[in-house]
């Protein structure tokens, strides 16, 4: 609730210094860490993600963001039992499993130059399938709300175009993780 009220705080401030009418639209490729108890089971999420960034003030831009990570498994489970009496393993196969997620997020961010903070929020639709033994099972309807600070630096390769590097921790549900962000940016 903090860090809402400075961020609210924050783009009061950075509107009533000056107005700006930046446009940009830019895509990017991301690796996220899950953390949390979720971390036993799931690997590392690729993906990537696509955007609209929009002047608010001076130092502040919001900006719009959909985005899409599939997480793998750390291992493949074998599963079975071992029966004493008979002395036989009984041999179930293996499971394997994935989790998607889909990203609709909005955001603000406040740069200083170079290095800005920035705080998203947004729906997370995560979906898991599973397949065992050859058949195969899809749950969906897992996401949830979330939100994610983080921490960036943005640098200019043109008059139009920047690059942009960031790191944000998004809390969701209990699907938690550490995500690291490279993009490109184009202006408008």
């Amino acid at each position: 609730m903090k860090i809402i009220a400075v961020v609210i705080f924050i783009v009061a401030v950075g509107i009533s210094e000056s107005k700006s009418q930046s446009f940009a639209w830019g895509v990017g490729a991301e690796d996220a860490i899950p953390t949390g108890a979720w971390s036993n089971d799931y690997g590392n999420g690729i993906g990537g993600s696509g955007s609209f960034e929009f002047g608010i003030a001076r130092i502040v831009n919001g900006y719009v963001r959909v985005g899409y990570l599939k997480f793998s498994q750390k291992q493949v489970q074998q599963l079975g039992y071992y029966d004493l009496q008979s002395g036989t393993y009984f041999d179930f196969g293996n499971l394997t499993y994935h989790a998607s997620f889909w990203s609709f997020l909005a955001g603000a961010k406040v740069g200083f130059g170079g290095p800005y903070l920035a705080i998203e929020m947004g729906y997370y639709a995560i979906s898991a399938h599973y397949d065992f033994g050859g058949d195969t099972y899809d749950e969906s309807g897992l996401g949830g709300f979330g939100i994610a600070p983080a921490v960036g630096y943005e640098f200019g390769v043109s008059e139009f175009m920047a690059i942009d590097l960031s790191a944000k921790y998004a809390i969701v549900k209990s699907s938690n993780h550490l995500g690291i962000r490279a993009g490109v940016k184009f202006g408008i």
